[in-house]
């Protein structure tokens, strides 16, 4: 009889590894999505930004979970439900909650970023398959490339925040504190991110057109 495979770390130290691993994917898929919007290949960008996003998310969430896991359980060995928890369709495997917990941004001028709105929404999950794939809905063809360099650009700027926000989370133990070599790695790891983004071409600004009658007022009222 074949011995039944763990699906999810049963001990704190693998899960730490684990942590350790999304950090160095979410870092890849950002430099992977500047250098697409590079290429102007935007809708793929977007889609990699989105993933990025989530992969933060991820981090965030195990980070939690797994140092509740610990402190409730007194022992480094992961106890099963707090695991089965973690690893289950509403968590680890649910897009839109790990966007969630990828946001924290805070609000503008007492107004949610879009990323946050859109996650709301579950639109977000939704523009990163139409970011990919051709289809069709609403008597029209839906293509990716409806997104452009606008959406692009800005989920790639929240990734990298959400990087800089997370810092050195991942390589900081239980019970332990931020050291100079974990803060140095994060930080270059972010340098290197920083110096693809300033190189990134920003997107232009929509021009605001203006209302010929709305003009026509004006004159009259300033005449």
């Amino acid at each position: 009889m074949k011995a039944k495979k763990n699906h999810a770390p049963r001990r704190y130290a693998t899960a730490f590894r684990l942590g350790q691993h999304i950090y160095y994917n979410a870092a890849r898929l950002c430099g992977d999505a500047c250098s697409l919007y590079a290429a102007e290949a935007f809708p793929s960008a977007y889609a990699l930004g989105i993933l990025g996003y989530e992969e933060l998310g991820k981090l965030q969430m195990f980070d939690h979970v797994v140092t509740e896991a610990v402190l409730n359980e007194g022992t480094f060995r992961l106890d099963e439900e707090w695991m089965a928890h973690l690893f289950s369709r509403t968590m680890f495997y649910s897009h839109r909650n790990k966007q969630a917990w990828g946001t924290h941004q805070g609000t503008v001028n007492g107004t949610a970023p879009a990323v946050e709105r859109l996650i709301e929404s579950n639109r977000l999950d939704f523009h990163k398959q139409d970011a990919i794939y051709v289809g069709f809905y609403g008597d029209r063809i839906q293509l990716p490339e409806r997104f452009g360099a606008g959406h692009a650009f800005r989920q790639i700027t929240y990734l990298l925040r959400g990087l800089e926000r997370v810092a050195d989370l991942a390589f900081i133990e239980l019970f332990a504190d931020s050291t100079r070599s974990s803060r140095r790695f994060s930080e270059r790891t972010l340098a290197a991110l920083r110096y693809q983004y300033l190189h990134l071409r920003r997107p232009k600004r929509r021009k605001k057109t203006s209302n010929p009658a709305t003009q026509r007022t004006a004159g009259r009222s300033d005449a």
